[in-house]
């Protein structure tokens, strides 16, 4: 039987750690293609920022929430056409 991972401790990685840098006069995070990859983020997308506390087994501590607003519009759009469809399947089953 596996064990369950242990909550990182306050200091320690509870994932994927990148150096913030500064390009042109700008600070950026460079995030690995593992991850954009992983989460289907293309180079472009408008990616949204809220900062919130979070709660660590630890203490709270400032923490992000990264939503990618361009995902979720053609994800929405993505789900309004299959509905779309399915009413239009249904509307010309019900002609015959």
């Amino acid at each position: 039987m596996n064990k369950p991972e242990p909550d990182p401790k306050k200091g320690e990685s509870a994932g994927v750690v990148v150096k913030l840098v500064k390009l042109d006069g700008q600070y950026s995070l460079p995030l690995p293609t593992e991850i954009t990859d992983g989460l289907g983020w293309n180079v472009g997308d408008d990616l949204d920022l809220e900062f919130t506390e979070l709660c660590e087994t630890w203490g709270e501590t400032q923490g992000c929430v990264i939503r990618n607003l361009t995902k979720e519009r053609k994800d929405i759009l993505d789900e309004l056409t299959e509905q779309a469809q399915e009413l239009d399947m249904g509307y010309k089953n019900s002609e015959v």
